[in-house]
């Protein structure tokens, strides 16, 4: 542990910004170098290799971080994407992201898609150049985007295919519940006519 805090300081010194402390530390190495490899080491209680690592390692996450705001920032001038970038902004993905990449490689494709908004509806296809109108093929009046899609057809919650789809689900999670219950356990009880334990016979309900 001390040795990491150690290294964690020479780094924040290396990459700090002042040029007088980066001069500092400059002098210093070079008074430290005048001494035996063994003692340098002992009286910093750190090793060259551990500081290089432990630099390499701070440099990697500067990059990364840098990359990460980059990224952030070209989504949310987007015209469609910067909606998701707002809504990631007030609430963590993390939970999301780990749910999604325990999916099936299609059904993580959708997701993914819908989250960005770059599904082919007509709204997005018409965006793109693809068709000619946006107009939602089942209604044949209200512009088809994600959100027509998936939640505010009239056609389509006449067709009931929102519950339909709904259903199904549900139905889906109860027989993975139903295959995966495990049997109830033995329920010991006394015939006071005989006066010894019996074990009855497991009971399942439907």
């Amino acid at each position: 542990m001390y040795k990491k805090q150690q290294a964690s300081r020479m780094v924040q010194l290396f990459m700090s910004g002042d040029p007088g402390v980066r001069k500092a530390a400059d002098e210093r190495e070079k008074q430290r170098s005048k001494f035996k490899p063994a003692m340098f080491v002992d009286d910093l209680h750190i090793d060259r290799a551990q500081t290089r690592r432990a630099l390499s390692g701070a440099v990697k996450t500067l990059l990364a971080e840098e990359e990460a705001d980059q990224n952030h920032l070209h989504l949310c001038q987007l015209s469609s994407q910067r909606e998701m970038a707002r809504v990631w902004g007030e609430y963590s993905p993390q939970l999301w992201v780990k749910a999604v990449q325990s999916l099936p490689p299609e059904v993580m494709k959708f997701a993914i898609n819908a989250s960005s908004n770059t599904l082919p509806t007509n709204a997005n296809l018409h965006l793109w150049g693809k068709k000619n109108s946006d107009v939602c093929r089942l209604c044949q009046e209200a512009r088809q985007s994600l959100s027509h899609v998936l939640n505010n057809c009239q056609v389509a919650m006449e067709l009931r295919r929102y519950s339909k789809r709904h259903d199904e689900v549900l139905k889906v999670i109860g027989a993975f519940i139903r295959a995966n219950r495990p049997p109830p356990p033995l329920r010991p009880h006394y015939r006071p006519s005989f006066g010894y334990l019996l074990i009855s016979p497991p009971h399942y309900s439907n």
